[in-house]
């Protein structure tokens, strides 16, 4: 899953130790590049910032269940999977003039070769 941190290295140093100091542990915040409902714009971001930092790739998913009213707490009515695929055309229009669609294992053959 492609993944961009939400805050510079420094502060989410600060902030992990900060948290060590109260026994507790967190993993940074991180924006993924995942649909979570009128977050188009951060999806684009997201991919924006791994494919300037030279990555070869943008890793995408969604689970099918998610593209039902109801099968997931994110998208629980037609409303908000109407607002899913807005998101999606937005996003993978952008994508589209910058990358290509394949699946792991077409990527596994485009690095063998």
């Amino acid at each position: 899953m492609s993944i961009q941190y939400k805050h510079p290295a420094w502060l989410n140093t600060v902030k992990q130790g900060y948290d060590r100091l109260r026994g507790k542990y967190r993993s940074p915040s991180v924006n993924w590049l995942r649909p979570s409902g009128g977050n188009a714009s951060q999806m684009i971001q997201v991919a924006q910032q791994c494919l300037s930092q030279g990555h070869d790739y943008v890793e995408f998913m969604l689970h099918s269940s998610e593209f039902m009213p109801g099968g997931s707490p994110t998208f629980k009515d037609e409303a908000a999977i109407e607002g899913l695929y807005q998101d999606l055309e937005v996003l993978f229009s952008w994508l589209s003039d910058k990358t290509v669609g394949m699946t792991l294992a077409e990527f596994y053959q485009y690095k063998k070769n």
